[in-house]
């Protein structure tokens, strides 16, 4: 994990309320692309409405503040700016704009869109999968030729309390970016839970995010992402309140113990697993409980996650009948059988709940490939050549499946022996695939058929 060192609190800061607010709509939220450090990105019609409508609400939420007790802080950015500029035009005050507010600059994911993040950089936007996903510390993500999370937060921190240095406002609001806010709360959070963790937060545009702070420098969360874009919203908890959050210690802790007892038992199950399958990668994660044959049979890759009810059979001639490779998700479930085949299943792949998968005559399935629920995938056929014997005495074909790298199989599939599907296709939702299909193509039916390119 990364480690930088604590941000120094200044001796002179007052009490107040803290607004954390996600600027309105911008250009770059409807390409859902990162940040272009640059390329400025403004706000969108729908943005400059969201922006007037806070700004209403605020007003009539601070009104019994002078305006000498609040104080307007914003980065440069102009999706962020634009939007302070309504606020402070409405309530009367004037903007303070500081640099050390800006959003993280992402390197060379800058002005990238998921889709093409993902292809440039698919080692660190797996990372980034997993710190959305509350797997992984912030703390670890650091840009290429961009800024390391653990320097951005200390900027964006250091700078926002040298402003705030001297002030004697009673309520602060900050109008930036889902980073910049993201920096301040798990600050906070850090200090009241302890530890030294970097949390994501998904924050809607113009959302408010609320926090006492005290002289000492402390904060408590009193509200999250609370949306403003709608009507009949209810109004923040007044200065004194308590938040609900924490409004029972004993509860929390209750909570907190029982999820570290979960934790503990889901380790040492893993421990235990590993003196009997063939091999078990680091920072894996088996919920107890699976069903298992054959273990020494299978192989499981690093950052794998295999959940509640999976069913694990290496029945095989080979000495590896089932292998998972890094990443790979198998949901509640699913039922992979050997049946003396051998099932592999590359790195990221991801497998929806109740599946069932056999490695008869061989099964592969490509990295970054998706499976969804209830899909079928059985690399056998029953020979049925004369009519007049009973077929499950007349044998078996087996010619294996192949799957290629970031296929997405559509839930209740059906993939039968002899199927080859190539890279980057879709099969759609119930389809019965028979026939081999290209790469980069869109198929789905009763047989399938391609339907179109990519």
């Amino acid at each position: 994990m990364a480690i930088f060192p604590p941000v120094e609190v200044p001796d002179n800061l007052p009490h107040m309320r803290l607004l954390l607010i996600r600027h309105g709509e911008s250009e770059k939220n409807l390409t859902d692309s990162f940040g272009d450090r640059h390329a400025g990105s403004g706000l969108t019609d729908n943005g400059l409405r969201e922006s007037k409508h806070l700004a209403s609400l605020l007003s009539a939420e601070l009104a019994s503040f002078r305006r000498s007790e609040l104080l307007l802080l914003s980065s440069p950015e102009p999706r962020a700016s634009r939007s302070a500029e309504i606020i402070g035009q409405t309530l009367g005050i004037d903007l303070i704009v500081d640099e050390s507010l800006n959003p993280i600059d992402s390197g060379d994911l800058s002005g990238l869109t998921e889709v093409e993040a993902r292809r440039a950089h698919p080692d660190l936007m797996h990372k980034k999968d997993l710190y959305r996903a509350g797997r992984l510390n912030g703390f670890d993500l650091s840009y290429p030729h961009g800024e390391a999370v653990a320097a951005f937060q200390n900027r964006v921190v250091t700078g926002f309390l040298d402003i705030i240095r001297g002030h004697d406002a009673h309520v602060t609001i900050v109008v930036g970016h889902q980073s910049t806010i993201t920096a301040l709360l798990s600050h906070y959070r850090s200090q009241t839970e302890g530890g030294a963790f970097y949390y994501y937060y998904s924050l809607a545009p113009c959302s408010i995010t609320a926090l006492d702070l005290d002289a000492e420098g402390s904060g408590r969360i009193v509200d999250i992402n609370r949306s403003t874009t709608t009507v009949n919203q209810p109004t923040m908890p007044p200065l004194d309140s308590t938040p609900n959050q924490i409004s029972c210690p004993l509860k929390l802790l209750a909570y907190q113990a029982f999820a570290f007892c979960r934790i503990l038992k889901a380790k040492c199950y893993v421990l235990w697993l590993r003196t009997m399958f063939h091999s078990i990668g680091s920072h894996v994660f088996i919920y107890p409980h699976i069903f298992f044959k054959d273990p020494h049979k299978i192989r499981i890759g690093d950052e794998c996650i295999v959940r509640r009810g999976v069913t694990l059979n290496g029945r095989s001639k080979g000495t590896v009948g089932i292998s998972l490779g890094t990443g790979v998700t198998i949901r509640e479930s699913c039922y992979l059988d050997a049946y003396e085949g051998k099932i592999v299943l590359d790195d990221y792949c991801g497998i929806g709940h109740r599946c069932i998968i056999g490695g008869h005559g061989g099964l592969y399935v490509g990295k970054y490939s998706l499976i969804g629920g209830m899909t079928y995938i059985i690399p056998s056929n029953h020979v049925f050549t004369e009519p007049t014997m009973p077929f499950m005495l007349q044998g078996e074909s087996r010619r294996g499946i192949r799957i290629g790298a970031n296929v997405w199989i559509g839930a209740g599939c059906i993939i039968l022996d002899g199927v080859d599907i190539g890279d980057n296709s879709v099969i759609g939702a119930g389809s019965l695939v028979s026939n081999s299909i290209p790469s980069g193509v869109v198929a789905f039916g009763s047989p399938a058929k391609v339907r179109r390119q990519l």
